[in-house]
């Protein structure tokens, strides 16, 4: 049986049991080599402990900085749909050629593009409102300060227009960095944490030996170990190749199953 193959969860259970006075931990410290491993025991499962609270602490942050995006991803499209919509509804309103081509040149200046802005990445959206404020000028300006909505000018929602996509390209970028960021370096942590373990463990079986741990107590210590051992070892066996396949008929992979646990099942090379 390999440990590498346990999950991390298995891991903490396994040791929250042998750190528990109510479980084996007073076993583990009737004798003299497994109770000088207690410290390490508790170090490695509190480091295991911590970096998956560090895991969860990030995954709540880049979600409550999507669910920002997503709120103000619906107000900027709301409102290039609106200004795009009301110069195209003016020019159809207005009394004259020129008039109305006055109204879709500012309508295409501001919107080269159409309303294929709606669809475009938050991070194209906000390089587009860089390039925008860069279209602006002191005649297209009081052009639309001139026109009037229930709302104020139609310069009014321009701004609101530029200020929503500014702020969408920093929250992006902070959640683009604190991903990436948290990414490498959990998993490095955990691998760390996760081959620290796996050497305590390996010495735990070989001091219940040295010190003389009765079979009985040896079992009780360790027989929920094996157990998850084995099932890891069962679960990181490759799939038996069927005739089908040896025939060279593709059958793609079983799904897995909602009751395994999927998570990481070895340690990386970072120990």
């Amino acid at each position: 049986m390999a440990l590498r193959n346990l999950t991390t969860q298995s891991m903490v259970a396994v040791g929250a049991r042998w750190l528990d006075p109510g479980q084996e931990r007073p076993i583990l410290q009737r004798y003299a080599l497994t109770r000088a491993l207690l410290h390490h025991l508790e170090t490695t499962h509190a480091r295991l402990i911590e970096f998956q609270r560090r895991s969860t602490d990030t995954e709540e942050a880049v979600q409550h900085l999507t669910e920002r995006l997503a709120a103000l991803d619906a107000q900027h499209d709301r409102l290039l749909r609106g200004v795009f919509g009301m110069l195209t509804s003016l020019a159809e309103l207005a009394d004259g050629e020129e008039r109305a081509t006055h109204f879709l040149d500012l309508r295409d200046t501001l919107f080269p593009d159409g309303l294929r802005g709606v669809s475009r990445s938050y991070w194209d959206q906000s390089g587009e409102a860089v390039l925008l404020r860069g279209r602006l000028n002191e005649r297209i300006v009081q052009s639309l300060r001139s026109i009037l909505t229930p709302n104020g000018s139609l310069f009014g929602h321009v701004q609101t227009l530029l200020d929503v996509a500014r702020v969408m390209g920093e929250l992006e970028a902070q959640r683009i960095s604190l991903a990436k960021t948290s990414t490498d370096t959990t998993r490095a942590d955990v691998a760390r944490a996760r081959n620290e373990w796996i050497r305590v463990v390996t010495a735990l079986r070989a001091a219940t030996s040295l010190d003389g741990v009765s079979p009985e107590e040896s079992d009780r210590i360790f027989r929920h170990l094996d157990e998850a051992e084995a099932k890891a070892d069962r679960r990181a066996q490759p799939a038996p190749t069927s005739k089908a396949a040896t025939n060279g008929a593709s059958t793609p992979p079983p799904a897995p199953s909602c009751a395994e646990d999927q998570s990481e099942p070895a340690p990386d090379s970072a120990a």
